[in-house]
Formats: C-alpha cells, structure tokens, sequence
C-alpha cells in the first residue's frame, strides 16, 4: 500500500522546517516540500504552479504553512499581505478541490480574536482582528469554510497562539529578548509595552505534534486552537530568560504604545484536548532553555 503523501507549503519556514522533521520521523508518510526559497515555480500566489505540483505529485494531505506571518510587514505593505496569506490560500484550496486531497490543515492564528473578551480564549470567542495579517487569515477561513460546506474539501484550520522555538526569526519576542539579554551589561534592562502584557507560548515541537494527531483523527470542517492553555506575562518570560542565561537585572519600561498590539492573550484548548487527544507538554522555562541552547549561549 503506498504510503501518504503530504505537501506542506512553507516547508522551509521557522514552523516549517520543525514540521518536516518531526513528520519525517514517521516512516509511513512521504514529504512533499514547497517552498518558494527551493524552487521560484513553489510559488502559492502562482495558481498555475500549484497545479502543475499537483498534478506531478498527486498529494493526498496538504498542510498550508506559507504565508506572511510578520505584522508590522502587513501594515506596511497590506495588499502583499492580503495576496500571499489570503490569494495563496484560495490557490490551495482550488488545488485540494481539484485534485481531491482527503485533508487540508491551515494555519491561521489567535490574532483573529484581537483583544481578549474572556480569558481563555475559546474557539467561540468574538472575532475582532486588528492587523493586515490577521484581517487576511479570516478572510482565508472564511474561504476555507466555504469551500468545505460548498464543495466538501476536507479541511481542519488550527489557529496558533505564540509559537517560539529553535530557529525562530529575530523578530519575534523570546528571540528578540534572549539577543537583548545575552548582550546586556548593566544592571537595568528596558522592557517595551507595560507589565500587563502576557502570551500563550506554545513550543514548535509540541505545535508540531498536533499536526501528527489532526492527519491521525481528520477531524475535518473543526477550527481548533493550539496553545499551551497558559498565560505568560513578557515580565515573567523576561525573568525566566534572564535567569537561564544566569542574569539578573531590574526592569524599566519605555513609554511605547501600538495601536495593532493585542495586551494579553490565553487559549482554551480544551476543543484540541477532546478532538485530538493533544496537549503542550513543553514548559516554557524548558523550551526556552532549548532555544538559548541552540544560539550557542549556555
């Protein structure tokens, strides 16, 4: 019996890369990589180089990772935004439609809810997106449900709260701060936003897990968070980070204030819980720890 061929687009991305790896360990599935950094015809924008992968590879799950995940780069340019994470989207799905996939996974994200109306948040909280990107990833919902419920793809969106790991870009937070903290050599360090902001830190190999688990159950036409089901003030990760690395600083904030920056954010993932059978396993002070590691710093 031939084995399961999976596509992931936006293979050589942060999240990317962690998915291959952890996939290939399964030997019952074969890879599909697609990337526009391996070959400029891997392109999602591009509908007609799509199809010809398609076409030449017939693969049976499609998990659509591509995308722009940097907002302050979907402020500045929206319509680049909207034509990669949203356009993109809508190629895939004419893809899985055409040439039948049997599942479709999609990254949204958290951001979609904007700022939080309860805590947790639940996959039924309201949505109130405050970003270019954002706005572009439940436009791209919207299109997935809607090819689902019209056309019968298969389809499983996961919305990712704050994913961190090893090889993350510099422009997130806990790579941003172990580069700040690790060179720091006073005895104060600023913070930026206030002592009120806080994330839901989800390790990437425990994000990636969860993919295993979706192809594994298929439980198709559902929208699932993925978190680690717990609030993280920037303070305490600042802490914990500069404890790891075996510092000690007091800490001063600057006056700077976003208007597209959600304050605080905490998942319910009990929906993942039941329909997956799946839950974070990695603390942050043990990711983190993994994270500075990997930089060559402990």
């Amino acid at each position: 019996m031939p084995k399961p061929k999976i596509m992931i687009t936006g293979s050589e991305g942060f999240i990317g890369r962690h998915l291959v790896e952890h996939l290939s360990k399964n030997k019952d599935f074969e890879i599909l990589k697609f990337d526009i950094r391996l070959n400029v015809f891997q392109d999602v924008r591009e509908e007609r180089f799509v199809m010809q992968f398609m076409e030449k590879n017939r693969p049976d799950i499609i998990i659509h990772l591509a995308a722009n995940p940097d907002i302050p780069t979907s402020v500045e340019n929206p319509k680049q935004d909207l034509v990669l994470n949203t356009a993109g989207t809508i190629n895939m799905l004419e893809a899985a439609k055409k040439y039948n996939a049997k599942l479709f996974i999609f990254a949204s994200t958290a951001q979609v809810y904007g700022e939080p109306k309860q805590m947790q948040m639940g996959e039924n909280h309201p949505l109130n997106p405050k970003s270019p990107y954002a706005i572009g990833k439940l436009v791209a919902e919207g299109y997935i449900n809607f090819y689902h419920q019209k056309y019968g793809v298969p389809t499983v969106i996961f919305r990712f709260f704050n994913v961190y790991g090893e090889g993350q870009p510099n422009w997130a937070v806990i790579p941003i701060l172990i580069e700040r903290m690790a060179a720091a050599k006073g005895k104060f360090f600023e913070m930026y936003g206030s002592k009120e902001d806080s994330r839901d830190f989800i390790y990437v190999k425990d994000l990636c897990a969860a993919f295993e688990k979706a192809i594994e159950k298929k439980p198709v036409g559902e929208t699932i968070n993925l978190g680690a089901g717990k609030e993280t003030y920037i303070l305490d990760l600042a802490k914990t980070i500069a404890s790891v690395l075996g510092k000690d600083f007091e800490y001063k904030y600057l006056e700077k204030v976003d208007k597209a920056k959600i304050t605080r954010m905490a998942a319910n993932v009990e929906k993942a819980k039941k329909l997956l059978g799946w839950e974070a396993k990695v603390s942050v002070k043990e990711g983190v720890t993994n994270v500075i590691k990997s930089k060559g710093l402990l």
